[in-house]
């Protein structure tokens, strides 16, 4: 935005703001909720040309509660075939042209860091827009309320008014709180709106709507067939499953450590893998038809000998359906904290990445942090200082977390799922957080059925 567009646009907004304070105040009286609307449009024209999507946002919401029923006046006048009143256009025109030369909003950083598809980040913008609008509407209404003295109608409606504006927020900033409180309290303003009877309740009522219908659409798409969130083994059947070593050299190529380690055909090649690698190892099944190995008897850790590579081995054949398979042998590991770094496809956000704990420490976080992707060195940044404090620090004698290192991390899962639409879900864990950084142990990747074209050589 040029400094030309941002003064024009600041001025716009400062001069319908004069004007609203000239009409608020008269020589015998003062219209208090009136000043206090004009002193906060004039402090939107500041915010038009900020860089923060929120201040944006309550600015554009206090830029349209102007425009709207200045530009209904002046149409509803032209089509009557009178001169439209000076003052009602000139709001129009003043607010008009502030909301045509504000920053643009939808192709922002912020914007696409926060929403990842371009017709859904057009939807959340201007629901939370028209929540801002509500709110500061029903603000308006609680200031006039306490005005003629009625403190608990006025006391109601101020925490409505506050509830929408931080659903706002929420929904600006991609939070699921934000969704479902602006859903709660657009229903609420409804409802009010319906009580009231007057101009004021007519102007909540509408610009809840969206919040509303927003909400709904989030809710359905969630409940719908399509939604990414089904079991894991229902996603997986509809592509295709890369080895461990094959999702590990994919991810390697987006900056993530993975273990050393040597693909074993054979027996024979696995007693040689064991002997180049030294010390301790890790010994795996490697087929892409089992995906949760240890559950099947197929991950042995620390085997050091010929006679311990030797049972493992017989375990791994053990394996039903009895089959020739590869094995993995893979270098050991140092303690850590264990992590789980993932990846996938909302049916509605697009690429997620996710960040939770496992292992003992899983007990400190129930719930996994998720962020829409790509993501931002800040909002990687963000999911890291999401861990507990015990984590970061080093839990239970656990090397203290890098937090730099596993933010890449997460931007790097974030880049995978975001430059390949055929990649359908992205799984690493354990994420290990040694003192050299974090490792990936182990990864998943799926992929839909045309992979096979567009990514030969991670196989």
């Amino acid at each position: 935005m040029s400094r030309l567009r941002k003064v024009a646009a600041t001025g716009s907004l400062l001069a319908t703001s004069a004007g609203l304070l000239a009409l608020a105040i008269d020589r015998f009286f003062i219209d208090w909720p009136l000043v206090a609307f004009a002193s906060l449009v004039g402090v939107a024209g500041l915010g038009l040309s900020m860089k923060s999507l929120v201040l944006q946002i309550f600015s554009r919401a206090t830029a349209w509660i102007v425009l709207a029923p200045t530009l209904a006046i002046t149409v509803v006048m032209a089509l009557k075939g009178t001169w439209p009143d000076p003052t009602a256009a000139g709001f129009m025109l003043g607010s008009g042209a502030a909301l045509l030369l504000a920053r643009p909003m939808l192709h922002s950083d912020e914007a696409k860091e926060a929403f990842a598809p371009v017709a859904f980040r057009k939807t959340l913008l201007a629901a939370s827009t028209a929540s801002s609008a509500a709110g500061i509407i029903t603000g308006i209404a609680a200031l006039e309320t306490f005005t003629h003295h009625h403190p608990l109608a006025g006391i109601g409606l101020s925490a409505l008014a506050l509830s929408l504006l931080a659903s706002a927020v929420g929904v600006v900033r991609m939070r699921a709180w934000g969704i479902l409180l602006g859903g709660a309290t657009s229903f609420l303003a409804l409802l009010t709106a319906l009580a009231m009877h007057d101009e004021a309740g007519f102007a909540i009522g509408l610009a809840s709507l969206p919040g509303l219908l927003l909400t709904l659409v989030v809710v359905l798409a969630r409940l719908g067939p399509s939604r990414t969130t089904q079991p894991v083994v229902a996603t997986r059947s509809l592509g295709r499953v890369l080895d461990e070593d094959a999702a590990k050299r994919l991810v390697a190529e987006y900056g993530v450590r993975t273990p050393r380690r040597i693909v074993a055909r054979d027996r024979a090649a696995a007693h040689e893998a064991l002997a180049e690698l030294g010390g301790r190892v890790v010994v795996k099944v490697l087929d892409p038809a089992i995906t949760h190995k240890s559950d099947v008897g197929g991950v042995h850790v620390g085997v050091r000998d010929a006679a311990g590579l030797h049972a493992a081995l017989d375990a791994i054949d053990a394996i039903e359906p009895r089959a020739a398979r590869a094995y993995l042998v893979e270098e050991l590991a140092e303690a850590g904290v264990e992590l789980i770094v993932g990846g996938t496809r909302d049916a509605v956000f697009g690429p997620v990445v996710l960040l939770g704990l496992g292992g003992v420490a899983a007990e400190l976080a129930p719930a996994p942090v998720l962020r829409l992707a790509p993501l931002s060195r800040e909002r990687a940044a963000e999911m890291v200082a999401a861990l507990p404090t015990a984590v970061l620090e080093g839990f239970r004698g656990a090397p203290a977390v890098d937090r730099e290192a596993l933010g890449e991390v997460l931007r790097a899962v974030g880049r995978l799922v975001s430059e390949h639409d055929d990649v359908i879900e992205v799984d690493l864990n354990p994420v290990r957080v040694e003192q050299r950084g974090p490792v990936a142990l182990d990864a998943l990747v799926v992929t839909s059925a045309r992979e096979e074209n567009d990514v030969q050589h991670v196989s």
